[in-house]
Protein backbone atom coordinates (compact mmCIF):
# COMPACT_ATOMS: atom_id res chain seq x y z
CA UNK A 1 0.00 0.00 0.00
CA UNK A 2 2.81 2.31 0.91
CA UNK A 3 4.51 1.71 -2.70
CA UNK A 4 1.01 3.34 -4.48
CA UNK A 5 1.01 6.22 -2.61
CA UNK A 6 4.70 6.85 -2.87
CA UNK A 7 4.11 6.31 -6.45
CA UNK A 8 0.81 8.58 -6.37
CA UNK A 9 2.65 11.12 -4.51
CA UNK A 10 5.63 10.96 -7.19
CA UNK A 11 3.41 10.99 -9.82
CA UNK A 12 1.30 14.39 -8.99
CA UNK A 13 4.52 16.00 -8.23
CA UNK A 14 5.97 15.18 -11.76
CA UNK A 15 2.71 15.80 -13.42
CA UNK A 16 2.52 19.36 -11.35
CA UNK A 17 5.87 20.46 -11.89
CA UNK A 18 5.54 19.62 -16.03
CA UNK A 19 2.74 21.45 -15.74
CA UNK A 20 3.84 24.67 -14.44
CA UNK A 21 6.58 24.18 -16.85
CA UNK A 22 3.93 24.07 -19.92
CA UNK A 23 2.30 27.18 -18.44
CA UNK A 24 5.49 29.04 -18.45
CA UNK A 25 6.78 27.82 -21.40
CA UNK A 26 3.25 29.29 -22.89
CA UNK A 27 3.41 32.52 -21.46
CA UNK A 28 6.74 33.53 -22.59
CA UNK A 29 6.16 32.24 -26.35
CA UNK A 30 2.47 33.86 -26.59
CA UNK A 31 4.08 37.08 -27.36
CA UNK A 32 6.43 36.12 -30.17
CA UNK A 33 4.17 33.82 -31.97
CA UNK A 34 2.10 36.27 -32.21
CA UNK A 35 4.20 39.08 -33.55
CA UNK A 36 5.73 36.33 -35.84
CA UNK A 37 1.72 35.32 -37.11
CA UNK A 38 1.52 39.36 -37.77
CA UNK A 39 4.68 39.57 -39.75
CA UNK A 40 4.39 36.37 -41.89
CA UNK A 41 0.24 36.41 -42.26
CA UNK A 42 -1.79 39.16 -41.19
CA UNK A 43 0.76 42.14 -42.65
CA UNK A 44 0.97 40.78 -45.97
CA UNK A 45 -2.52 39.98 -46.27
CA UNK A 46 -2.94 43.87 -45.06
CA UNK A 47 -0.78 45.20 -47.21
CA UNK A 48 -2.63 43.15 -49.94
CA UNK A 49 -6.23 44.75 -49.17
CA UNK A 50 -5.52 48.28 -47.67
CA UNK A 51 -4.33 51.40 -49.81
CA UNK A 52 -1.67 54.04 -49.19
CA UNK A 53 -1.99 54.96 -45.49
CA UNK A 54 0.57 56.87 -43.31
CA UNK A 55 -0.12 55.26 -40.14
CA UNK A 56 0.85 52.39 -37.66
CA UNK A 57 -2.02 49.84 -38.20
CA UNK A 58 -0.96 47.67 -34.97
CA UNK A 59 -0.68 51.16 -32.71
CA UNK A 60 -4.31 52.28 -34.24
CA UNK A 61 -6.13 48.94 -34.47
CA UNK A 62 -9.28 48.35 -31.98
CA UNK A 63 -11.73 45.74 -31.21
CA UNK A 64 -15.26 44.75 -31.33
CA UNK A 65 -17.40 42.25 -29.81
CA UNK A 66 -19.77 40.52 -31.38
CA UNK A 67 -23.08 39.65 -30.32
CA UNK A 68 -21.66 36.15 -29.96
CA UNK A 69 -18.70 37.73 -27.81
CA UNK A 70 -15.94 37.23 -30.48
CA UNK A 71 -13.72 39.97 -30.55
CA UNK A 72 -12.79 41.05 -34.06
CA UNK A 73 -9.53 43.33 -34.31
CA UNK A 74 -10.05 46.14 -37.10
CA UNK A 75 -7.01 47.52 -38.70
CA UNK A 76 -7.81 51.45 -40.00
CA UNK A 77 -5.44 52.55 -42.83
CA UNK A 78 -5.50 56.50 -42.33
CA UNK A 79 -4.01 59.10 -44.71
CA UNK A 80 -3.82 62.61 -42.91
CA UNK A 81 -5.30 61.25 -40.01
CA UNK A 82 -8.78 60.49 -41.81
CA UNK A 83 -9.87 56.72 -41.39
CA UNK A 84 -10.18 55.34 -45.71
CA UNK A 85 -10.01 52.02 -45.09
CA UNK A 86 -10.16 49.26 -42.50
CA UNK A 87 -9.36 45.85 -42.79
CA UNK A 88 -10.55 42.40 -40.51
CA UNK A 89 -10.10 38.54 -40.42
CA UNK A 90 -13.10 36.43 -41.18
CA UNK A 91 -13.27 32.24 -41.40
CA UNK A 92 -15.14 30.17 -42.67
CA UNK A 93 -15.38 25.98 -43.00
CA UNK A 94 -13.10 24.85 -45.62
CA UNK A 95 -12.14 21.04 -46.86
CA UNK A 96 -9.11 20.57 -45.28
CA UNK A 97 -10.07 22.68 -41.78
CA UNK A 98 -11.01 27.01 -41.14
CA UNK A 99 -10.03 28.99 -44.02
CA UNK A 100 -8.78 32.80 -42.70
CA UNK A 101 -9.18 35.87 -45.03
CA UNK A 102 -8.18 39.76 -44.55
CA UNK A 103 -11.06 41.39 -45.83
CA UNK A 104 -10.43 45.39 -47.00
CA UNK A 105 -13.31 47.51 -47.56
CA UNK A 106 -12.88 51.17 -48.70
CA UNK A 107 -15.31 53.48 -46.25
CA UNK A 108 -15.79 56.41 -48.84
CA UNK A 109 -17.15 53.94 -51.15
CA UNK A 110 -18.61 50.96 -48.81
CA UNK A 111 -17.12 48.76 -51.80
CA UNK A 112 -14.73 45.84 -51.32
CA UNK A 113 -11.14 46.51 -52.16
CA UNK A 114 -10.07 42.77 -52.09
CA UNK A 115 -8.93 39.89 -49.70
CA UNK A 116 -5.70 38.46 -48.55
CA UNK A 117 -5.50 34.22 -47.20
CA UNK A 118 -4.10 34.57 -43.89
CA UNK A 119 -4.28 31.02 -42.79
CA UNK A 120 -5.54 27.66 -44.55
CA UNK A 121 -4.86 23.85 -44.57
CA UNK A 122 -6.48 23.31 -48.14
CA UNK A 123 -5.40 20.24 -50.22
CA UNK A 124 -2.10 21.64 -52.00
CA UNK A 125 -2.32 22.06 -55.93
CA UNK A 126 -6.25 21.96 -55.31
CA UNK A 127 -8.01 24.54 -52.74
CA UNK A 128 -4.72 26.41 -51.66
CA UNK A 129 -4.74 27.46 -55.13
CA UNK A 130 -6.75 30.34 -53.42
CA UNK A 131 -3.76 32.02 -52.55
CA UNK A 132 -3.35 33.16 -56.59
CA UNK A 133 -3.86 35.72 -58.25
CA UNK A 134 -6.33 34.44 -60.22
CA UNK A 135 -8.46 33.51 -57.54
CA UNK A 136 -8.28 36.27 -55.83
CA UNK A 137 -8.61 38.79 -58.75
CA UNK A 138 -12.46 37.99 -58.95
CA UNK A 139 -13.21 40.01 -55.91
CA UNK A 140 -11.36 43.47 -56.84
CA UNK A 141 -14.40 44.45 -59.02
CA UNK A 142 -15.79 47.40 -56.85
CA UNK A 143 -18.29 44.87 -55.13
CA UNK A 144 -20.55 46.74 -52.21
CA UNK A 145 -20.74 45.67 -49.01
CA UNK A 146 -24.20 45.09 -49.44
CA UNK A 147 -22.75 42.12 -52.08
CA UNK A 148 -23.63 38.32 -51.72
CA UNK A 149 -20.77 36.02 -52.76
CA UNK A 150 -21.28 32.90 -54.50
CA UNK A 151 -19.66 30.18 -56.43
CA UNK A 152 -21.34 29.81 -60.31
CA UNK A 153 -22.54 26.30 -59.24
CA UNK A 154 -24.55 27.94 -56.42
CA UNK A 155 -25.84 30.32 -59.07
CA UNK A 156 -23.24 33.12 -58.18
CA UNK A 157 -20.43 34.62 -60.31
CA UNK A 158 -17.45 33.81 -58.82
CA UNK A 159 -15.66 31.07 -60.77
CA UNK A 160 -14.31 28.11 -58.17
CA UNK A 161 -11.17 26.99 -58.33
CA UNK A 162 -11.19 23.32 -60.34
CA UNK A 163 -11.86 20.75 -57.74
CA UNK A 164 -12.00 22.61 -54.43
CA UNK A 165 -15.47 23.70 -54.60
CA UNK A 166 -15.78 23.64 -51.11
CA UNK A 167 -12.33 25.81 -50.20
CA UNK A 168 -14.20 28.30 -52.73
CA UNK A 169 -17.45 28.43 -50.92
CA UNK A 170 -14.99 28.75 -47.76
CA UNK A 171 -13.81 32.20 -49.17
CA UNK A 172 -17.27 33.38 -50.50
CA UNK A 173 -19.22 32.78 -47.44
CA UNK A 174 -16.34 34.24 -44.83
CA UNK A 175 -16.72 37.46 -47.00
CA UNK A 176 -20.37 37.31 -46.77
CA UNK A 177 -20.01 36.96 -43.16
CA UNK A 178 -17.20 39.80 -43.20
CA UNK A 179 -20.06 41.77 -44.93
CA UNK A 180 -22.59 41.39 -42.49
CA UNK A 181 -19.78 42.12 -39.45
CA UNK A 182 -19.19 45.25 -41.67
CA UNK A 183 -22.49 46.07 -41.67
CA UNK A 184 -23.96 46.13 -38.08
CA UNK A 185 -20.87 47.65 -36.81
CA UNK A 186 -20.43 50.40 -39.35
CA UNK A 187 -20.93 53.65 -37.36
CA UNK A 188 -18.43 52.10 -34.60
CA UNK A 189 -15.87 51.04 -37.81
CA UNK A 190 -15.93 54.18 -39.17
CA UNK A 191 -15.36 56.69 -35.78
CA UNK A 192 -14.00 53.83 -33.69
CA UNK A 193 -13.40 57.15 -30.77
CA UNK A 194 -17.01 57.37 -30.71
CA UNK A 195 -18.36 54.09 -28.75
Amino acid sequence: MREVIKMLVVLTMVSAVSGLALGFMNKITLDPIAQAEFKFAKEPALKEVLPEYDNDLVKDQFTIKEKDGTDVVVYPAKQGGKIVAVAFESSAKGFGGDVWIMVGIDLEKDILRGIGIVKQSETPGMGARMVEEPFKAQFKKDFPVSSVFAVKADGGKIDALSGATISSRAVCGAINDAFKFYQDNSTQIKNPQAK
